[in-house]
């Protein structure tokens, strides 16, 4: 295993004014084009995926580019352009402001090229996209009609074109809307390792974007406080970008796991298992809190402004008594071994060769198959077990209540002597009775020696 190494040094932002290129944002976009009036910039998305991306120009702030979802309406080579004021028509050629290609979106608005190519980057149209005529003609072939055209007004946006930092790009509010806020900025910079900025650093940066873009960068990492099962760990996490990272030997010190080193593999082992997410940090190794829970149950709680990270085990309680049972995390959601719960019951699995799958009764068991092993939501084991569940995530509990299921209990049970001759008990049965008795009593013994 090759292990990512990085020194850590002092956490910086830097103000730059320059454009950026977006690669980061989440549109849900699968096919068509976005278009993003502060930042200047128009996507062409193919499957999901960012294809092309070009330089425009936009609207002025007194003659807007549109906002909304619209789609390619027309579309033309060549074409000429009517002056609105004049009537003039210009033909196709150099100084047609149309220039060589027309796709239009909405009533008079389109996608063009330009005989002004200084202009592309500004606010200069009169409300339609303006691109560079080599673009467009690119673009053009790559269009049809009846293509989505979502055209948004964007100004705080992630990029997070280099995995290895994470940055902000505040661009200018220019049609005054409202969104470059102190609070909007937070909101967008919390998860990202900036929240620990003041608000007045994030009003400068604000300001500055006034004018031009501003660039709130964080290039290293960051130290912050880890606690597992409520003790604070001496030793510190770091955040880098998105990923908060543990130290793994505490981390498996303090959950009771058992780790190792492979000198013949080069890894890590916890409880046997090759550890391939090691980061190596100042010669010490490290673990991304998403990748944890592959190696040992629990869940990772995290404070973006304090800079604190929480990771717990989870409990479980079953009819109100504590059960360990393998769980482990799926998208935040709790997952539950099922076999061992099913046999804690009482439950019978079995397998339906007919139909290919494992049920209880006749249900049948869906599950997720991790390590060989059955593992069930919450809502599934519900269903599958008559059974309700309440998850409690701030303390890592989920309560499992089966109404049906008595815990059993290792008693001795009364005997009724009325009208049996005691003299006809079988003396090796009273001694074995005894026996038993005694041994109980040391068990009993034993019980309350070990939880003193």
């Amino acid at each position: 295993m090759t292990f990512k190494k990085i020194v850590v040094v002092s956490m910086f932002f830097l103000f730059a004014f320059s454009l950026l290129p977006l690669y980061g944002a989440d549109w849900g976009v699968k096919d068509g084009i976005v278009i993003n009036i502060p930042q200047h910039q128009l996507y062409l998305f193919s499957e999901g995926h960012v294809v092309k991306q070009y330089p425009i120009a936009v609207g002025k702030k007194l003659t807007q580019t549109p906002v909304g979802e619209f789609e390619i309406l027309q579309m033309a080579k060549n074409p000429s352009w009517k002056s609105p004021w004049t009537g003039k028509v210009v033909s196709s050629g150099p100084s047609n402001p149309l220039g060589t290609r027309w796709m239009r979106f909405f009533n008079g608005y389109g996608i063009h090229g330009t005989n002004s190519p200084k202009s592309i980057g500004t606010f200069a149209s009169h409300g339609c996209v303006r691109m560079h005529n080599c673009d467009v003609e690119e673009l053009y072939n790559n269009v049809h009609i009846g293509m989505p055209v979502h055209v948004i007004y964007e100004t705080i946006l992630e990029d997070d074109k280099d995995k290895t930092m994470t940055c902000l790009a505040i661009y200018p509010d220019h049609y005054a809307y409202g969104t470059n806020t102190p609070s909007s900025l937070m909101e967008k910079a919390l998860p990202l390792g900036l929240g620990y900025l003041s608000e007045a650093d994030f009003q400068n940066a604000i300001n500055q974007s006034q004018q031009m873009p501003v660039i709130l960068e964080q290039k290293d990492v960051i130290q912050t406080t880890v606690f597992v099962n409520d003790m604070m760990l001496s030793e510190k996490g770091y955040l880098k970008g998105k990923e908060w990272l543990l130290p793994l030997r505490n981390v498996m010190q303090l959950l009771g796991e058992t780790i190792e080193w492979s000198e013949e593999k080069g890894v890590a082992l916890i409880n046997g298992n090759e550890v391939t997410e090691g980061v190596l940090i100042n010669e010490k190794t490290y673990i991304s809190a998403r990748y944890l829970p592959q190696y040992c149950d629990g869940n990772a709680i995290m404070d973006w402004e304090k800079l604190v990270i929480w990771y717990e085990r989870m409990n479980i309680i079953l009819n109100g008594n504590g059960l360990a049972i393998p769980c482990y995390f799926n998208e935040g959601e709790p997952m539950i071994q099922l076999r061992p719960l099913a046999e804690k019951l009482g439950v019978l699995i079995e397998w339906n060769q007919e139909e290919g799958c494992a049920m209880i009764g006749e249900k049948i068991v869906n599950g997720i198959i991790r390590n060989d092993r059955t593992y069930v939501s919450r809502g599934e084991l519900e269903g599958l077990l008559e059974a309700a569940t309440i998850w409690n995530q701030l303390t890592g509990c989920l309560e499992i209540e089966v109404p049906w299921y008595q815990e059993e209990t290792q008693s001795i049970m009364p005997v009724d002597t009325t009208n049996i001759d005691t003299q006809q008990i079988d003396q090796s049965q009273e001694e074995n009775f005894f026996i038993d008795e005694e041994e109980t009593r040391d068990e009993a013994f034993n019980i309350e020696i070990e939880n003193q």
